[in-house]
């Protein structure tokens, strides 16, 4: 899945016509605050149109939303619901975006992560430990919805700086989260604990 003609048909069968793709993956629940990223999209497509939202998951609150946003949702924002193969969707995003109240070391991040694309995401939980701010991604505080925006901006207006992130964030999981150093940490443990 890694040329372009793929990336392309993948966006087609969501009916994304944008150059740009903004993507988000979680659960549809009240902490992972979704209203935030919705929000920063009407801020954004209202100035431009070459820039989709693609939302990516399931749960309690995803009806709530899509009647909330449902003049924006098929033409600016996009949610397909729960996916299989989410990596294949990931690899259209341009720019990760995690906007929780509350977060472990998340999966999402990770995800967009090991496929090379930056991560906008608040400072819930274990995002500090992954994101090192101003160089794999973005790390803001909660709802902040204009800072959302223009961090979604900055980065889709730089392509250098954007790719510049992606790479790095693409080193960071391979040097800290890799299965080989997950490997390597559990066997010090337990030879520490031989001796």
């Amino acid at each position: 899945f890694n040329n372009h003609d793929d990336a392309e048909i993948l966006k087609k069968s969501l009916n994304i016509k944008t150059k740009y793709v903004v993507g988000t993956i979680a659960n549809f629940t009240p902490y992972k605050d979704y209203k935030t990223f919705f929000e920063a999209a009407i801020i954004i497509t209202a100035q431009r149109t070459d820039i989709s939202f693609l939302a990516i998951g399931d749960g309690p609150e995803r009806e709530k939303f899509m009647q909330q946003y449902k003049d924006y949702i098929g033409r600016n924002i996009f949610m397909p619901g729960k996916i299989r193969d989410v990596e294949k969707y990931i690899k259209i995003f341009d720019i990760g975006v995690l906007s929780s109240f509350r977060e472990g070391i998340s999966n999402s991040i990770l995800e967009c992560f090991a496929c090379a694309k930056p991560v906008i995401s608040t400072s819930e939980g274990g995002t500090n430990e992954i994101i090192d701010d101003c160089i794999n991604g973005i790390i803001l505080p909660p709802q902040s919805i204009e800072k959302l925006a223009n961090s979604i901006l900055m980065l889709i207006n730089d392509d250098t700086k954007r790719q510049e992130y992606g790479l790095k964030a693409l080193e960071k999981v391979k040097e800290t989260f890799s299965y080989d150093k997950m490997i390597n940490n559990y066997c010090d443990i337990f030879e520490c604990h031989a001796e």
